[in-house]
């Protein structure tokens, strides 16, 4: 369980900047596809 929680907590600062990279490429991904959308 202590090598298990070591390396969540040596990776959350990583798996964080992940999450954020992709929930921002996702968000642009779908304003661009509204934005192009012919119906918008």
């Amino acid at each position: 369980m202590g090598v298990v929680w070591d390396w969540v907590v040596g990776n959350a600062v990583t798996v964080g900047g992940w999450v954020v990279t992709l929930t921002v490429a996702i968000i642009g991904w779908v304003i661009s596809g509204v934005r192009h959308s012919p119906t918008g």
